[in-house]
Formats: C-alpha cells, sequence, structure tokens
C-alpha cells in the first residue's frame, strides 16, 4: 500500500475523482483508505446539499446529466436528448445495460420516479419543475419531457443542482416522500454501499459495481467515464485532524480529504507523500 497517496483540497467530486482517477500505482491497490473531511450523517441524496452526502450519492448513484469541469451538462445515464424546434419537448434515452447494484435493470419508471421527487426539492429544480407540463414515458428507455415554456437550463438541472444531487434510485425507494429520508441505499453507480461493512463514527465502505459500464469519454467534473480501478473504498472517521495526518505518514491511511493547511505545510517536502488540489 502507497505510504500517501495524497491529500486533497476539493469540493464534492474529491472523493470519487481520487477513486477513478487513480495513478498507476493506485492501481495495484485492492483497497483505498480514506479519511473523508467529514462522517456521512445524511445518506439520500435529495435531501441534502452538504459536500459529503453529495460524495456518497457520486459513489453509488448515477445521474442523467452531470456538470463537467467548465459546469457545462453532459450525458451519464441518459444516452443523449433530442429537442424539438420549438424548444418545448425534450426526449432523452437511457444508456443501454445499466443495472442497479441489485442486479436489476435501470429503466425510465425508476428515472421518472426519481425526477418527480427531486422537482420537489431545491429551489434551483423548482424553477424547473414550474417549467415542466409532464413527463411522460414512452418505453423502458425512452421518456419525453413537455415543457409550458422554452427554458434554457433542462439538462443542467435535470441532473441534479448545486444543493441536490440528483441520484437515480430505483422506482421503490424514489417513490418515498421527497421530505422522507430512504432507508436503503441502491445505485447503480460504480461503487455500491456496503451497510454489513457500515460502522457509524468509524467507517463507511464502498464495494465496486462490477455490472457498471463507463461512458467512453475522458472523466471531466461530475461527467465522463466513471472507471472505477479499486475494488473497496473504506472511508475512515478520523475527527482529529492531526491524528489524520499522522496516520497518512505511517501508511495506515492513503488519502486525506480538504486537511488543514497548517499540518499540509509540514508534508510538503515528503516524498511519499503527494500533494494535489482537484
Amino acid at each position: 500500500m502507497a505510504k500517501g497517496l495524497g491529500i486533497t483540497r476539493t469540493l464534492a467530486a474529491s472523493l470519487l475523482g481520487a477513486t477513478i482517477l487513480a495513478s498507476s500505482a493506485m492501481a495495484q491497490q485492492k483497497t483505498l483508505v480514506v479519511v473523508p473531511h467529514a462522517e456521512p450523517k445524511v445518506f439520500d441524496p435529495h435531501q441534502s446539499g452538504v459536500n459529503i452526502t453529495t460524495m456518497h450519492s457520486a459513489m453509488i448513484y448515477d445521474q442523467l446529466f452531470g456538470w463537467d469541469e467548465k459546469m457545462m451538462a453532459q450525458p451519464q445515464a441518459a444516452e443523449g436528448v433530442t429537442v424539438s424546434a420549438d424548444k418545448l419537448t425534450y426526449t432523452f434515452k437511457l444508456r443501454p445495460g445499466q443495472v442497479f447494484h441489485d442486479g436489476t435493470p435501470v429503466t425510465t419508471k425508476d428515472v421518472i420516479a426519481t425526477l418527480n421527487r427531486m422537482l420537489k426539492r431545491d429551489t434551483q429544480i423548482q424553477k424547473l419543475a414550474e417549467a415542466i407540463a409532464s413527463i411522460e414515458r414512452a418505453d423502458d428507455h425512452t421518456f419525453v419531457v413537455k415543457l409550458k415554456e422554452p427554458f434554457g437550463f433542462v439538462t443542467h438541472l435535470i441532473g441534479g443542482s448545486n444543493n441536490v444531487a440528483g441520484g437515480i434510485m430505483r422506482e421503490k425507494e424514489a417513490m418515498t416522500d421527497p421530505f422522507t429520508p430512504i432507508n436503503e441505499y441502491i445505485g447503480s453507480g460504480p461503487y455500491k454501499f456496503s451497510r454489513a461493512d457500515w460502522a457509524p463514527g468509524s467507517k463507511v465502505v464502498y464495494l465496486k459495481h462490477d455490472a457498471y459500464k463507463p461512458r467512453p469519454e475522458p472523466a471531466s467534473g461530475m461527467s465522463g467515464g466513471k472507471v472505477a480501478r479499486i475494488d473497496r473504498v473504506e472511508w475512515r472517521i478520523i475527527p482529529d485532524s492531526s491524528v489524520a495526518m499522522a496516520a497518512l505518514r505511517a501508511g495506515e491511511v492513503d488519502l486525506l480529504d480538504a486537511p488543514p493547511m497548517d499540518l499540509v505545510n509540514t508534508v510538503l517536502n515528503n516524498p511519499d507523500i503527494v500533494v494535489d488540489y482537484v
């Protein structure tokens, strides 16, 4: 195990980015041990916009569209979208072969139920909701969004906003009241939440979703190909930053997320530790 894979001061995608954009040395590892900047308390992506909840969502859920590094919306779970000439009808197609962590296929029933739940949360997304006349299912892989009037941010918000991650849930969970947290965390993203290994106050564990098919594009921000090269990701909960830094120096953990700058400065010249800004 690498003694110090990296230290990062990042926003929502930091842990996912560190997992997916692994170095060649990291790629030989089976487990990546991370100290996140906080312990996740909310696992429902529609309930909280705090960074750690968004990180969790990015690990286990996919979304219709994701924002790239230039904050442009790019297809993710959606294969693409066709827009009518009057800009009132958006026809979305899902990428083929997507499956949830329980092995069931991702269909438009799941996507529409997720959208109906998500559209009731967050002021940005509610602006989109106000513009929507209907969401109609054409078949298992195609659905149509009809607008009351043209709205320029359909693809930008249909995958989530700054405050609400647009993780696609199974229809079963998505039918939960939008203001009531779900209690099963099953997505279709590159990693699956391991409830059996979860120890509140100690660790959160994610296991590689072998059936996940990444997009072919290079990863960019929250979009592009999410290639999971690590079999197991452990978030070790270490609230004391100095203890976490000592664990990194000792090779007990591989990555610190957003450590205090005064501690970062103490390892700038350490050849075994990489300081990076993602």
